[in-house]
């Protein structure tokens, strides 16, 4: 059982979803995240739920667009920075879809949508044409 069910048993769906926002919904940043997202980017890929990148973007006044797996890869307007959320983005979540916007269960980390997908093969591309690829975190 995964700790986002055993939160859901004791204070319901809409409690877990509540602390999904209060948890991953960034109000401050540090100054290391700002540093980081200063750098000339092509793209950025993120398996995190927060908008800490967006909200350091958008700071630094760096023109940006936020992605999820649920988009079509097609949307994705190189004019502008794309932020790629892999297992989903809490900000843009409703309560209404959350469960399939945001990856909280074993079954969803594990079911390899994502590599299958039009969005995996996008990032395996990006692997192979890129000059140099950093991981953070």
């Amino acid at each position: 059982m995964s700790l986002s069910s055993l939160y859901e048993d004791k204070h319901g769906e809409y409690g877990l979803y509540s602390l999904l926002k209060t948890f991953f919904v960034a109000n401050e940043v540090t100054n290391a995240q700002r540093s980081v997202v200063r750098f000339p980017w092509k793209q950025i890929y993120t398996t995190n739920y927060d908008n800490v990148v967006d909200t350091c973007l958008s700071e630094i006044g760096t023109k940006h667009s936020i992605h999820t797996t649920s988009q079509k890869v097609s949307d994705v307007d190189s004019r502008v920075l794309p932020i790629i959320h892999i297992n989903g983005y809490i900000q843009s979540a409703s309560f209404s879809n959350y469960r399939k916007e945001v990856k909280l269960t074993e079954v969803q980390y594990f079911s390899d949508d994502f590599s299958r997908s039009a969005w995996g093969e996008r990032f395996r591309t990006d692997i192979i044409t890129s000059p140099f690829i950093v991981f953070v975190g």
